[in-house]
């Protein structure tokens, strides 16, 4: 069986930063590397000459669409070497090629990137599925605005107190969720902050920026209000005027359910 004509780089797409160069003639301008090489058995099996020329390879491959000639005296003049031999670069190629770093192609290097590509998306089709029934089991069991403010669990015989889900309606700007005890735990970890204050500056906050979206409400709120306690709290006595008339309309906003309906749209 004759030599093949052109060669191309196994997993040639995991080398690339943009992925449209055969569409739109893009020149590439630079390459990924990846220091696991290094950990890579096969890489290790290669001769200290194949190891150094391999990386000036990912670069032909770069300037070539990943059709590299295997001709070693193109390779020769192409890398601007002087000294070294056409045997010596033609040892390289064969180790390269028997090793599988470089792959014989017959008729383009296109296939090759195409069943590459293939590959990689039925990988990532599989790891979004995965994650949808992750993500679908945890929403199953997340307690909702009707229940309680805690739902109590049972592990290996002992009981765990489980926080209801904080959530926030960015249609019409209300936050659901917080209950009584969580502004009473907040006030006890954080003694310097006003937390009805800063929930309700929180709620401000999520309003006006809807293209931030929290995943995780409740952590969210609590580094607020860790920010808040750092910076030295904003807790004033009544007699610099802290308004008992805020904290006990935000009492007589407390639902039945146990928890605080922050915000809504004005």
């Amino acid at each position: 069986m004759s030599e093949p004509k052109y060669l191309c780089v196994k997993n040639w797409e995991k080398f690339q930063r943009y992925h449209d160069h055969e569409k739109t003639g893009r020149r590439m301008e630079w390459l990924k590397l990846y220091p696991a090489l290094l950990d890579d058995a096969d890489f290790s099996r290669l001769s200290d000459e194949a190891k150094m020329m391999w990386p000036m390879f990912l670069m032909l491959a770069g300037v070539t669409a990943n059709r590299l000639p295997n001709n070693t005296e193109w390779t020769r003049n192409r890398l601007q070497f002087n000294t070294m031999r056409l045997s010596k670069i033609r040892k390289v190629f064969d180790e390269l090629i028997s090793i599988g770093f470089l792959i014989p192609i017959v008729s383009q290097c296109g296939a090759t990137l195409t069943q590459n590509r293939e590959e990689e998306n039925r990988e990532e089709k599989i790891r979004k599925e995965k994650n949808l029934c992750t993500d679908a089991a945890n929403a199953a069991s997340l307690p909702t605005e009707k229940t309680d403010e805690t739902a109590l669990a049972v592990t290996h015989g002992s009981a765990r107190t489980v926080k209801a889900e904080i959530q926030f309606n960015y249609n019409t700007g209300s936050l659901t969720g917080v209950s009584a005890n969580d502004i009473a735990d907040w006030e006890r970890a954080y003694p310097a902050v006003d937390v009805r204050r800063n929930v309700a500056a929180a709620v401000e906050w999520l309003r006006a920026n809807p293209q931030k979206r929290k995943k995780n409400l409740r952590r969210f709120l609590v580094n607020w209000m860790s920010r808040a306690q750092e910076r030295g709290g904003d807790v004033r006595s009544k007699s610099q005027g802290k308004s008992a008339e805020i904290d006990k309309a935000i009492m007589g906003a407390l639902k039945g359910d146990g928890t605080f309906p922050f915000g809504g749209r004005r």
